[in-house]
Formats: structure tokens, C-alpha cells, sequence
């Protein structure tokens, strides 16, 4: 259940069919609904104007990929009081990925034409900035470290196993055993909540980690999770040890 009643939702989708495929999956949500919709920017700087939204979700496809530059301008004027979801409906809009995080998107996601794929978006962005419950505000606390961990790593947020890796440090950072949680049922839990399967969300997470040991030293990875040098001449990183140093780090 999402934790904010009545998200106000503008979307600025240009293919038909997809927008079709969220908007239908919104209206399911009792807590969201769509305001108001257009594939282009000057239109949606307006009614984002007028109308105030909660969230808007932008296709980076749209109008060639000038929606950079409208999620550029609805930042500065609305000063991120309007949660903005990157999307594309389209394989051009990808390459707009790492340019739209830079102007202000709070996430990117794929399909979002996928009912729990959308609800955990909204999950992610509509509690930023609100009223939290005390659990809610360590998962909250638990998944910013990992965030500032993570871009310490040099991984990118458009990395397609970004989301999980983030999903799997909080997890295991707030279990209430004393054991950690095994690697299978990590990727279990984060592959219900994003309805898909273990074995795409232990694929990603492991593309993940090697992309932060193929761009980052050894000794600056344990640099940036112990906050101090290690000797590591015998040091490999796997997913697993990456998830339990991050997490452990948390817990103490």
C-alpha cells in the first residue's frame, strides 16, 4: 500500500499504447490517480504549473529527447516538490537515461506498463520528503546511506541493477535476525515486489557489482564502505560480500 492518499500523477507519454498500459495500471491504485496528460513539454511545464502535481512520469523518448530539458526546468521551478519517474517507451529514450537523472529525475524505470514495476515507483519516489513511521523512516534512512554508498561505488543510477542492489543492502540492513539473509532469498523477496523472476534480479545485481569493480580500485571500494584502508592483495568481491559489508556497516 502506498503511504500517501490521493498522488496527484501527470504523464508525458508519446507512444499511445503504453501510456495506455500505465494509465489503466494507475487507475487500479485507489491512491493515485492521472490529473492530466501530454506528450509535450511546453504543455507540461504548464499544467505542472497549474495543477500542482505530486508525481510526474516522463517519457524520454518524447519529442526527441527534449524532456531532459522540461525535467531541467520543472526542478528549478518547483524545487523537487514534483516527484519526477523517468521512463522510455522506447529503445531511443535510453540514451537519455544518465542525462535525465542529471536534470532531476528521482528514478529511471522501464516497464512501468508492468502493475508492480509502477507501484513500487510510486513507493520509491512518493516517500521522499514525507511524514514517515518509525519503520519507515529506518528503511528510509537504511536506503539513503545506500544510495550515497553506491554513488561513492561510481555506479550509475540508470544501471539496470542499481534498484535492486539498493533493494538488497536495505533488506538486509533491517533484518531483525542476527544472520544475514541468504543471497536466494534476497532475490526472492526483491523479485515479488518488482514482479519478476530471482534469477533477472540476481543477473542484474551481479552486472552491477562488476560494474563497480571494473571502474573503481579494490582499496577505494573498501575505502568507501569501511571509511578506511585494507590491505586486499587476497580480496575478491562478490555480490554477496558487497551486500554484507554495505549492510553491516549499517547495522554497527
Amino acid at each position: 500500500m502506498l503511504r500517501n492518499k490521493n498522488l496527484k500523477i501527470i504523464t508525458a507519454i508519446e507512444d499511445v499504447n503504453y501510456l495506455k498500459k500505465v494509465a489503466g495500471n494507475i487507475s487500479q491504485i485507489n491512491e493515485a490517480s492521472v490529473i492530466a496528460s501530454s506528450k509535450y513539454s511546453t504543455d507540461i511545464i504548464d499544467l505542472c504549473r497549474v495543477l500542482s502535481p505530486d508525481i510526474l512520469i516522463c517519457d524520454l523518448s518524447a519529442e526527441n529527447g527534449s524532456m531532459t530539458t522540461t525535467i531541467r526546468e520543472i526542478c528549478k521551478e518547483h524545487k523537487c516538490s514534483v516527484k519526477i519517474i523517468a521512463t522510455a517507451s522506447s529503445k531511443s529514450g535510453e540514451a537519455h537515461i544518465s542525462d535525465s537523472i542529471d536534470s532531476g529525475a528521482d528514478i529511471f524505470m522501464e516497464n512501468l506498463d508492468n502493475p508492480s514495476v509502477l507501484r513500487s515507483s510510486l513507493q520509491i519516489v512518493s516517500r521522499h520528503g514525507r511524514e514517515l513511521s518509525p519503520q519507515d523512516k529506518s528503511e528510509s534512512i537504511a536506503a539513503q546511506k545506500a544510495d550515497d554508498i553506491l554513488h561513492s561505488l561510481k555506479l550509475p543510477i540508470y544501471h539496470s541493477g542499481y534498484v535492486f542492489l539498493k533493494r538488497a543492502i536495505t533488506y538486509n540492513a533491517l533484518r531483525t535476525s542476527k544472520l544475514p539473509m541468504e543471497s536466494y532469498k534476497i532475490y526472492e523477496k526483491i523479485s515479488t515486489e518488482f514482479d519478476t523472476t530471482s534469477r533477472h534480479v540476481e543477473r542484474a545485481i551481479n552486472s552491477a557489482v562488476a560494474f563497480i569493480c571494473k571502474h573503481s580500485d579494490k582499496d577505494d571500494i573498501l575505502f568507501s564502505i569501511l571509511g578506511y584502508s585494507v590491505k586486499s592483495s587476497s580480496f575478491s568481491l562478490t555480490a554477496r560480500e558487497l551486500i554484507l559489508m554495505i549492510s553491516e556497516q549499517f547495522r554497527l
